[in-house]
């Protein structure tokens, strides 16, 4: 869906990190300079944390399709006394929505136009790494994450589906069915097609 902003002399935009990571909860970020609540597919509204500078998002792609390009996502700035907490969090495996929001930037409120925000990227958290970061002269140290994200279409066509031809797997799903219970019996041998049964 096209978004027609020909009617605004200035337009601000901003990026909205969210962050499902399992067992811990739900991460929301924005590089904007002040909070702001966004309306998720559930209905309902939740409020981005301004994290400013801070977060870095890598260029995104805008096609016409949906493509499997990589993003990557850094937060600095995070004290070291964090470091033992975040590194027992399992980012990898984490789904990740990135959304562009564009603003008024004269009044710093979301532009009332249909399609905004935008989904930007979607996808999983395929790998992460921690870099720490020090100042020489306060004498302070501080870490950084980076986390690089493949898209969910990449996540989709490596996906290997169906089930096992056995016995077993085929009375999981229908129990009294009998059709695979010799495939043990007949695996490996040569099978002439097309000839009357003896």
């Amino acid at each position: 869906m096209a978004i027609d902003l020909s009617g605004y002399d200035q337009v601000g935009a901003a990026m909205f990190v969210r962050l499902d990571i399992p067992g811990t909860g739900i991460l929301r970020l924005s590089n904007y300079h002040k909070p702001v609540s966004l309306t998720e597919s559930d209905g309902s509204d939740y409020t981005y944390d301004q994290v400013g500078i801070l977060l870095q998002i890598g260029d995104t792609m805008n096609e016409l399709r949906a493509s499997t390009n990589e993003v990557s996502v850094g937060l600095s700035g995070i004290p070291v006394s964090y470091a033992v907490g975040i590194q027992q969090v399992k980012l990898k495996g984490s789904q990740i929505d990135i959304r562009r929001v564009f603003m008024d930037p004269v009044t710093d409120e979301i532009l009332d136009i249909t399609g905004n925000p935008v989904i930007a990227f979607r996808g999983v958290v395929n790998n992460y790494g921690f870099s720490e970061q020090f100042n020489q002269f306060s004498d302070s140290s501080s870490i950084a994450i980076n986390v690089s994200c493949s898209s969910i279409v990449d996540v989709l066509e490596n996906k290997l589906a169906g089930r096992r031809t056995n016995k077993e797997d085929m009375r999981k799903f229908y129990p009294s069915d009998t059709s695979f219970d010799r495939v043990t019996e007949i695996a490996g041998r040569a099978f002439n097609f097309g000839r009357p049964p003896q």
